[in-house]
């Protein structure tokens, strides 16, 4: 239940995002539901356990880019998770974990505002 709230959160997100903003791209981790094959395939390909959902890669007031981590209401950040977007942080990335649409929204044009 709490992937299909994470889902609808980010589906929101990436409408309205693009609409507001059609000049910025957004990147976007993989789907998460793999199987063991197709697991073993994307990190072969380099995919990252823990990766954020969203990555917005405009540079602005001294970051490189956003990443954005979406989670349901009562959704918990796994051990991997934590530790990737401490490690982007580290290298200058700002990271931000949101629980809502709108709270995504807000973070989005807090970082993208001049």
């Amino acid at each position: 239940m709490r992937k299909k709230e994470e889902e609808r959160i980010q589906i929101e997100f990436v409408k309205w995002f693009r609409a507001t903003y059609p000049r910025i791209p957004l990147g976007m981790s993989p789907i998460t539901s793999l199987s063991v094959r197709m697991g073993a395939k994307m990190k072969a390909l380099g995919y990252t356990k823990g990766w954020p959902d969203i990555f917005i890669p405009r540079p602005n007031k001294g970051w490189s880019g956003l990443f954005i981590e979406f989670k349901a209401s009562k959704g918990v950040i796994s051990v991997h998770q934590k530790a990737m977007l401490r490690d982007l942080y580290d290298l200058g990335y700002s990271t931000v974990v949101c629980r809502s649409v709108e709270d995504a929204m807000t973070q989005a044009r807090l970082y993208l505002k001049a």
